[in-house]
């Protein structure tokens, strides 16, 4: 038989996610423009390395909203809070 234990809910760390590019360039391009944001390497190493970018963690939700309406008024349209 299978053992299930019940814990109290550990939250994840909020992100800030923008696009993936398999442009470096243009993932700083796009960073550039976000408050915080830094382009990441988000997958296998090579000639179609993607890479995606990202803000945060935040420290909490209302901090992740402000964050996202930044981005948002900033122009950025491909853009949503993640948890991790």
């Amino acid at each position: 038989p299978e053992t299930v234990t019940q814990g109290a809910p550990r939250p994840g760390s909020i992100y800030l996610e923008a696009s993936t590019f398999f442009r470096r360039d243009l993932a700083l391009r796009q960073a550039a423009s976000i408050a915080g944001a830094r382009a990441e390497a988000a997958g296998p190493r090579g000639p179609q390395q993607p890479w995606r970018v990202r803000a945060g963690p935040y420290a909490s939700l209302p901090e992740a909203d402000a964050a996202l309406a930044r981005a948002l008024q900033a122009g950025v349209q491909e853009v949503r809070l993640v948890v991790e």
